[in-house]
């Protein structure tokens, strides 16, 4: 069968540069953040831009919430309404946003 595999061998294989994970820096989130926000204020959609990487698991809870309460900052008395016009979300999709916020536990208090 295989070898034996002690903690010296598993510490080796960790620390080998082949195998290192690099550290996200919290400033590469932001950038992501920010990098969103400004697709949906140039035009595309909160469904393309977000809620497909949500659920893909590419972005986090807190991620979303950070989106969704940058752009509750930029609407006129921080409206969910005023977030869809600014996220480009349809009229007739703000049920289904306010679902999602609901269902996810995104609701910003």
């Amino acid at each position: 069968r295989g070898k034996v595999i002690d903690g010296r061998m598993v510490e080796e294989i960790l620390s080998s540069s082949s195998l290192k994970i690099e550290n996200i820096s919290l400033s590469t989130h932001d950038e992501r953040i920010e990098e969103c926000i400004e697709r949906m204020l140039k035009g595309e959609s909160f469904w393309e831009v977000v809620y497909k990487h949500f659920v893909r698991r590419e972005f986090s809870k807190e991620q979303v919430k950070k989106i969704i309460l940058k752009g509750l900052e930029k609407t006129e008395g921080r409206t969910y309404k005023g977030l869809c016009m600014l996220f480009n979300i349809p009229h007739n999709e703000y049920k289904k946003f306010i679902s999602f916020i609901h269902r996810h536990k995104l609701k910003i208090k």
